[in-house]
């Protein structure tokens, strides 16, 4: 009862003055409908007559009353456009989704769309530039009530534009196109969420769990380069490079196709046979039927083929859906037997019926015009986009939050699965990428159709079966072809003699018997190892520990730590531990026993230990006043002990905060006992170490009693801590009044908080728990030995003198010499009931005193708040000048950055042909080339921020650039390199003077990078690979881009940019190589 009447008197202030804009009317009405009913009976208690009780009620009724949100969605795209993503395509998505979010959710909010497009924005890249017309808007509102909340828009180039508006206006982006990799960092790019259904990587995945679970060592990946449709060659090439890295096992052989040009498919058919039995498909499905009627003339056995095609648009619902010109018998029986990987739900029949009516939209209203029966993946990922952002913004709007903070509505979208009912599950990582389900279909000849039979979980990571379904792979025993042929590949190029049937009889028996055994002997092996396994619910991963940059109110919970100054203790702070809050206790430690034995996942440790973990788990899982253990991590000099957070602090930041009344000093003491009589009712049996510091305060102003079994888990461990004397610490310890005489003595000899922790008897904490209650009494003024409960005391700490007996003669007995003469925690407990009952009746005085909490509260997180955020830009502003974003961030939370070798980076170092020239007639006025200078470097400078890329440093009119670290960017950096420097080329020329030239060198290669020095640090790259390009630079011409063999390759691929032959190349230190011109 009483804490019920502390949280509606603290949440009556915040409802009626706070939230006003962010809360529901519906919800509002609710809940001060119930608190009025129960204020007006609390006002009966306290002898209100009884005619203004229902008056009461209906006021505080009525003060709830408010209106509902308007959420302004701004969308941007193309209207008139052959891409799949135009608007007309995806506006539908849009609109259903916007009114279905509105009918669930219309006593919160109201979602409006408005769409923002021109006719300017006719192609992919033309969304970028074309940006500023959101801009324009966003700008142009007048009214703060309706501006905008959230902007979506369909993006199919890897521009960051729409992310860095997101991130400078702290407003949602959601790009419901391509996906690129580049929106992955969650630093530079906090309020984009890539909602995509196109991605290129899990296309990679797929195939690589298909490879496993059927063994197959070896593929070949047909993939178009010309760049028609650019998803084919980008989901070819991330296919190649993820199956690559992540495979090593698996040979992956690249079959790059230009599809504008005549293809030799039978030559191709001769090569694959040579390599692979695996083919997979990332081209259209005409170029994917030509090479199926090619192989039918071959005389390749088809039985000995896997066929993998690519849907990414989600079409194929039978063979008889694609044109098969002359060859349509032959093609459509070879199409039977093709697998199909695409993107498929949970529920076919409801999507189904919601794209029926979004492709009806779709026609009626926007005259679109759709290739085949059905409309694309991007109209239903944009409704499936709306659904998401709304039901994040209700929860938002529901908990009180800014639905205008759109970096804490991303993050509250990351690694979470929505489920609705026509689309399933919708799972977004903790990248910020959404990941759908892709399925293998399989041609059913019950039913005429491609049907999924088996799936790839993108939350789960895991490939499943469908059940009931029967997988047709066109063999006799119909089973998986192995990839390879039955005897291996023969030099000649064609398979080697296959074995008789007894031979493969018998290997199919031994099969067959192997796979028996251990379907027979796993299961109930692991069925016995289960519980064991169970227990270790206490062991930290210490990989997913790291510092909480941001932790609400945690400022105030770690502010004040007595022994936060000694050796042992390392970190006493707040953390975050796989993506909670948790309070972290490191200490240093001389030694432990090997417990930890792993062998086959099964931890062993003592029974004993066991046993007390239990218990600790089970003690703050029954009592609300014990502050629970979340595990403990050992490493070979350092003990993790993390338990929960709680965000009000201890008790002293409690009191030094707020001067509290004797209402809630009643409420506080009487946690404290009743945690104390919790752990003496176990046979951890004392805390041994009770202080201020140990007692937490959570959100609801409850105290809970922190560490407890603390000592007992070092004692069982068989762990020492690493414990100077420290006679400082022991001076100021002996003069703390909950520190028992009996204790202070052993502390004098030992001079280890530990070991009189482990020597300490219930008295010990009887004597604390009196020390704590003056503690509190006297608002953190009075904590001798001395000073007892009076009626002078009571005056003067609010005390009401009625209280005044039953204290001063319970604090006697607490703080007895004699441990044997003390009261047990039982017997303190029923004097402090007593006690706290007549508190009860000071209601009135507890609900003002709660408001004028809440007031200094918000004050001073308030200002504390807007300091902490000024000192973080100053020194962001500094250091971000000096070093790359990531390793600024790692350096902020405490990760030391080590150096590192990155295997595959882009360097580019730019010179200035005819610089020479120019200083030597600047000599008489140097005015002009430091203006040169600097008007270079700037427009420079806005030219790399736009790339994800690294400035390392500038020498005289060179500048070196490099992409690809600190954070790798999966090969991406040749291209961004490329693009980077045609753009400085082609700002150089535009407005400098005559006669200067910009020249550049490009190189691909490995490189070791780290920061160097402490007073003025840097980030600095060093390596064969810098020294290449810097000869690169110096041996290029005016106006040109030097690029070496290494780089020339990596853009082979890409038929985008334009590269020719310079040919052997003199490069002093390194000897004549071949290099190339990068012309456009």
């Amino acid at each position: 009862m009483k804490l019920w009447l502390y949280n509606l008197t603290y949440l009556l202030p915040y409802f009626g003055h706070n939230s006003s804009k962010f809360i529901s009317s519906s919800v509002q009405c609710k809940l001060f409908l119930l608190a009025g009913i129960l204020l007006s009976k609390a006002a009966i208690v306290i002898t209100m007559p009884k005619i203004f009780c229902p008056l009461f009620a209906l006021l505080t009724f009525c003060t709830g009353v408010r209106g509902i949100l308007n959420a302004t969605v701004m969308i941007h795209g193309m209207w008139n456009s052959i891409y799949l993503q135009k608007l007309p395509f995806t506006a539908p998505g849009f609109e259903m989704g916007a009114a279905a979010a509105n009918e669930i959710y219309a006593n919160n909010f109201n979602i409006q769309l408005e769409f923002v497009s021109s006719d300017l924005v006719q192609t992919c890249p033309d969304i970028s530039p074309n940006f500023y017309q959101i801009a324009d808007r966003y700008y142009g509102v007048p009214d703060e009530g309706s501006r905008v909340l959230a902007v979506m828009y369909a993006g199919c180039d890897p521009a960051t534009t729409a992310a860095e508006f997101g991130r400078e206006w702290n407003v949602l982006t959601m790009n419901i196109g391509t996906t690129f990799s580049q929106f992955r960092n969650r630093t530079t790019y906090p309020t984009t969420i890539a909602f995509g259904s196109l991605q290129y990587e899990i296309y990679g995945v797929m195939v690589g769990q298909l490879s496993i679970a059927y063994r197959w060592t070896s593929v070949a990946v047909i993939y178009d380069v010309s760049g028609v449709i650019l998803f084919q060659l980008r989901v070819g090439q991330d296919i190649l490079r993820y199956m690559r890295q992540r495979y090593e096992h698996m040979d992956v052989h690249a079959f790059p196709v230009n599809l504008t040009t005549s293809v030799d498919f039978p030559s191709m058919i001769r090569e694959i046979s040579l390599l692979t039995r695996v083919v997979f498909f990332a081209v259209s499905s005409n170029s994917t039927q030509q090479f199926l009627v090619a192989f039918s003339q071959s005389g390749e056995l088809r039985e000995e083929y896997v066929f993998l095609y690519l849907d990414y648009v989600g079409s194929i619902k039978s063979p008889l859906y694609f044109n098969y010109t002359d060859d349509t018998d032959v093609a459509s029986a070879l199409w039977k037997s093709v697998f199909v990987v695409t993107i498929c739900y949970e529920h076919p029949g409801a999507i189904t019926e919601l794209r029926q009516r979004l492709y009806n939209l779709a026609v009626d209203k926007y005259n679109a015009t759709f290739v085949g029966p059905d409309p694309n993946e991007y109209i239903t990922t944009a409704y499936t986009s709306v659904l998401v952002y709304a039901q994040v913004l209700n929860e938002t709007i529901n908990a009180g939050y800014d639905p205008r903070d759109g970096s804490r509505l991303a993050a509250a979208m990351l690694n979470r699965t929505f489920t609705f009912p026509a689309v399933g599950s919708v799972y977004v990582d903790e990248n910020g990428e959404r990941q759908n389900i892709v399925c293998l279909k399989n041609f059913q000849p019950q039913v005429q159709r491609f049907d999924k039979v088996r799936y790839f979980d993108s939350a789960t990571k895991t490939l499943r079966n469908v059940s009931d379904v029967v997988i047709y792979w066109g063999t006799q025993q119909n089973v998986s072809p192995s990839g390879t042929p039955v005897c291996g590949f023969t030099k000649d190029g064609g398979p080697c003699a296959r074995l008789g049937s007894a031979t493969i009889g018998g290997i199919v028996c031994g099969i067959i018997l192997i796979v028996l055994i251990l379907v027979c002997v796993i299961p109930p092996f692991r069925r016995l190892q289960k519980p064991i396994i169970n227990e270790n619910w206490w062991v930290v991963d210490l990989h997913y520990l790291s510092r909480a940059v941001e932790v609400g109110s945690s400022e105030i919970s770690g502010r004040s730590h007595p022994y936060s100054f000694k050796s042992n203790l390392l970190i006493n702070a707040p953390m975050r531990y796989r993506g909670i809050h948790v309070w972290a206790k490191v200490v240093q430690i001389s030694k432990r026993t090997v417990l930890l034995q792993s062998s086959n996942g099964i931890i062993n440790i003592r029974p004993e230990f066991r046993q007390l973990i239990s218990e600790i788990r089970l003690l703050s899982q029954q009592y609300a006043n014990i502050n629970p253990l979340i595990g403990i991590g050992l490493g070979p000099i350092r003990l993790t002990y993390l338990t929960a957070l709680c965000q009000r602090g201890n008790l002293g930041d409690l009191i030094e905060e707020v001067s509290l009344d004797w209402g809630l000093k009643c409420s506080l003491i009487a946690d404290l006992v009743e945690g104390v009589a919790a752990i003496h009712r176990t046979t951890i049996r004392r805390h041994g170490h009770l202080r201020p510091s140990k007692c937490l305060i959570d959100s609801r102003l409850v105290l809970k009693i922190n560490e407890a079994g603390f000592y007992d888990t070092l004692h069982e461990l068989q762990v020492e801590l690493i414990n100077p004397k420290n006679f400082e610490a022991i001076g100021e310890t002996l003069h703390n009044a909950w520190v028992a005489p009996e204790l202070r003595i052993q502390l004098i000899e030992s001079a280890t908080f530990a070991h009189i922790a482990m020597q300490a008897e219930p008295p010990a904490d009887v004597y604390a728990v009196g020390g704590l209650i003056n503690y509190v009494l006297s608002n953190h003024t009075e904590t001798t030995d001395e000073k007892l409960v009076d009626f002078a005391y009571a005056s003067k700490h609010g005390i009401p003198p009625s209280a005044v007996p039953t204290l001063s003669t319970l604090l006697y007995e607490c703080r007895n010499v004699k441990p044997e003469d003390r009261p047990n925690i039982w017997q303190v407990k029923m004097q402090i009931n007593k006690v706290a009952d007549n508190a009860g009746k000071l209601f009135d005085q507890l609900v003002k005193r709660l408001e004028d909490y809440a007031v200094q509260l918000e004050a001073a997180v308030s200002l504390r708040t807007y300091t902490l955020k000024q000192e973080m830009e100053k020194c962001d502003s500094l250091l971000g000048e000096m070093l790359p974003r990531y390793v600024l961030v790692q350096l902020r939370i405490g990760h030391l950055v080590q150096p590192q070798i990155f295997p595959s980076v882009t360097i580019l170092m730019t010179g200035v042909a005819g610089f020479d020239e120019f200083v030597i007639k600047s000599q008489n006025n140097p005015l002009d080339l430091v203006v040169f200078l600097n008007t270079m470097f700037t427009i420079f400078d806005c030219s790399i921020a736009r790339y994800d890329c690294y400035k390392v440093e500038t020498i005289s009119e060179s500048c070196l650039v490099v992409s690809g670290l600190p954070v790798e960017n999966h090969g991406d950096h040749v291209h961004i390199i490329a693009s980077l420097v045609l753009e400085m080329r082609t700002e150089f020329e535009r407005g400098f003077p005559e006669g200067l030239h910009l020249k550049a060198g490009i190189h691909s290669g490995p490189c070791a990078a780290g920061v160097v020095g402490t007073a003025r640090p840097r980030y600095c790259v060093f390596g064969d690979s810098v020294n290449v390009t810097s000869r690169l630079a110096y041996s290029s011409k005016a106006n040109k881009i030097h690029i070496s063999n290494a780089t020339e390759e990596l853009l082979g691929f890409d038929p985008s940019f334009k590269v020719t032959r310079r040919g052997m190349t003199y490069l002093k230190g390194i000897g004549s190589v071949m290099t190339f011109w990068l012309e456009g």
